[in-house]
């Protein structure tokens, strides 16, 4: 799916058709869904570290494999196959190495060492 096909499935075609025109202002991309917070141009910086903290605190393997997940299943109806295939991605991660070391670092009250493999 490219983005241009990902914007009209998110946003609808009038709203994607008009914006391809014009650029909306804060405000209103936060509404139509363009995105998903809006900060000021001095918290800015702090907000992308938020989240990228978010991110990186996690297994690498299981956000990248996350990220697929999300593409691979977007607008699929939920039914048994969709339901299966999701639970045997989660189960995989969560027999993985990185899977393992998540389990053992918070049951000994520890940070996670991800080795990215």
């Amino acid at each position: 799916m490219s983005v241009s096909t990902r914007r009209f499935s998110m946003l609808g075609v009038p709203i994607t058709a008009e914006i391809n025109f014009r650029l909306p202002d804060a405000a209103e991309a936060l509404r139509i869904g363009l995105v998903h917070q809006v900060v000021a141009a001095d918290a800015l910086d702090a907000a992308v570290d938020a989240v990228a903290a978010a991110i990186v605190a996690n297994s690498p393997n299981a956000v990248r494999e996350c990220k697929q997940l999300v593409v691979d299943l977007a607008e699929k109806p939920i039914d048994e196959t969709l339901i299966s295939d999701t639970a045997e991605r989660i189960a995989r991660i969560r027999a993985s190495d990185e899977g393992r070391e998540g389990v053992r670092s918070f049951l000994e009250k520890r940070k996670p060492k991800w080795s990215g493999k």
